[in-house]
């Protein structure tokens, strides 16, 4: 069983990463299709205030296409380590942000942080981001990319917690109860594997934690994960 689960969150890392990569792929394309077609016009140019503009553009598409590089070179060393590590929640929070930037469009969302000081937990850095990306992903789908997304951390003696939470669609009870079970999806094909929120679950066992979810048909989702606190 444990080799199988294994299995299924390298399915879901996979899956994840396909969905990430044709992300940047895209993303990447408009700032350097900037480039080539300013870069051709200076070829040809002679008006010294227009090129000079131009080359202010290509500057600005060179810095979008580095920050994206950057991004997504962080994001694949923390995929390469594994094991545990101590791990600070509200990083968790800031960097799944950063990679569902790649995916979602994040423009009409209003983003709220509440980040508590003391939010650190042992665990696998890039599992936990998967799975709050997932968590963010989630959220921005159910609000139709227009609505507000809070990033929560808490932290007292006996607990640490996580929390998304968005003003979206909600849902009713029935679909609480079946949005864990393996390949359940509710979005069209093609929008998501549906192997997400159950591979999310097994990974936040595997931490020892514990997965709330509270949620209200049009009034919108709070997902919270639950961490035993570091002993002392």
């Amino acid at each position: 069983a444990e080799q199988t689960n294994q299995e299924l969150i390298q399915a879901e890392k996979m899956a994840s990463l396909g969905v990430v990569i044709s992300g940047i792929a895209h993303e990447i394309r408009n700032p350097l299709q900037v480039i080539m077609a300013l870069s051709e016009s200076i070829v040809d140019d002679d008006d010294l205030p227009r090129i000079q503009g131009d080359a202010h553009e290509i500057v600005e598409a060179s810095k979008r296409i580095s920050e994206i590089v950057n991004d997504l070179s962080t994001h694949a060393r923390d995929a390469r380590t594994t094991g545990n590590s101590t791990i600070n929640l509200n990083d968790i929070a800031d960097k799944s942000m950063e990679i569902s930037k790649h995916t979602r469009n994040l423009n009409s969302i209003e983003i709220v942080k509440q980040y508590t000081a003391e939010a650190v937990v042992i665990g696998s850095s890039s599992e936990l981001t998967q799975v709050i990306t997932n968590f963010v992903n989630n959220a921005v789908d159910a609000m139709n990319d227009k609505g507000k997304l809070w990033l929560i951390t808490k932290s007292s003696k006996n607990m640490c917690s996580i929390s998304v939470k968005d003003n979206g669609s909600g849902m009713d009870e029935a679909t609480q109860k079946k949005i864990f079970d393996p390949f359940f999806t509710t979005k069209e094909p093609g929008k998501g594997t549906g192997l997400g929120l159950h591979v999310v679950r097994k990974i936040i066992e595997k931490h020892d934690a514990e997965l709330k979810l509270e949620s209200k048909l049009g009034e919108g989702t709070t997902f919270t994960i639950i961490f035993p606190t570091m002993k002392k």
